[in-house]
């Protein structure tokens, strides 16, 4: 007999507004847990940045990071690894100073973090996910490649700075996944194709799938799976679009999702 499988976006979708894990959220995943339904992670965020999560919280479960490039079973073995390689990153990176764009940009690999310089948004950042950056450039990386770009940006030249990228870098794949975040990924790279990466993996069914979201980072995890719940809480035109709404992050989404659905009670 098949079991349903479910996904969760963390910000926005998993945490509230307020940066914590509702108690109905608790609850499901105590109660998919209970019921023998596997629950797993689905984030922009490094697994660094998951694990302090996941650790107050009391929750054991796979990971897939970096949007998809990353994906850890629940010893927090690599299971699949997709990268950006050193020298393309750099062009990014030198595109980015030449253009003076308002921003601080993060180069994350494997479970490094490493930024040019700490400022102010490094720091929120930093408070935010509780994981410290190291300070340095791409040459510090050893390992064959880089996971992601971050670009935490002025919301008042985020628009700007995401059509440029887009133009200029086209074998890439960069998603705005906030009023203040630009992720950039290697060409293939996205929650949807790390989804089905997993199930294949695993020999599950994509018939079984269900996915929580709130962004437009979220879009193909939420088009790949059975059912995609959109939190209400995200843009509206991602409400427009085929998927499930389901109420927000701060009013019970994800519980009141997985009830709609006879998962749980």
């Amino acid at each position: 007999m098949n079991k349903y499988i479910v996904f969760s976006d963390v910000d926005g979708t998993l945490l509230d507004s307020k940066n914590k894990i509702l108690p109905s959220t608790l609850y499901s995943i105590n109660e998919l847990k209970k019921k023998g339904i596997d629950f797993l992670i689905v984030s922009g965020r490094s697994p660094n940045a998951i694990y302090p999560l996941i650790k107050e919280y009391n929750i054991k479960c796979p990971l897939i990071c970096y949007g998809g490039a990353l994906i850890l079973d629940i010893n927090n073995n690599i299971l699949y690894s997709k990268v950006i390689s050193k020298d393309k990153a750099k062009t990014i990176i030198e595109y980015i100073n030449e253009c003076n764009f308002d921003l601080t940009y993060n180069i994350f690999s494997y479970f490094k973090r490493i930024v040019p310089f700490i400022d102010k948004r490094v720091i929120h950042e930093q408070e935010l996910v509780k994981c410290i950056p190291l300070v340095g450039t791409i040459d510090d990386i050893k390992e064959e490649g880089v996971h992601k770009l971050l670009l935490m940006c002025n919301p008042n030249q985020i628009d700007e700075i995401l059509i440029s990228l887009k133009n200029k870098f086209e074998d890439f794949n960069i998603v705005k996944s906030s009023n203040i975040l630009i992720e950039i990924n290697a060409f293939g790279v996205d929650k949807g194709i790390a989804i089905k990466e997993y199930c294949l993996i695993n020999n599950i069914s994509l018939d079984y799938t269900i996915a929580f979201g709130d962004n437009y980072n979220d879009i193909e995890m939420l088009e790949t799976v059975k059912y995609g719940f959109i939190l209400d809480n995200a843009p509206s035109d991602l409400k427009t679009r085929d998927f499930i709404l389901t109420s927000s992050n701060d009013d019970d989404g994800i519980y009141n999702g997985l009830k709609s659905l006879n998962i749980i009670n």
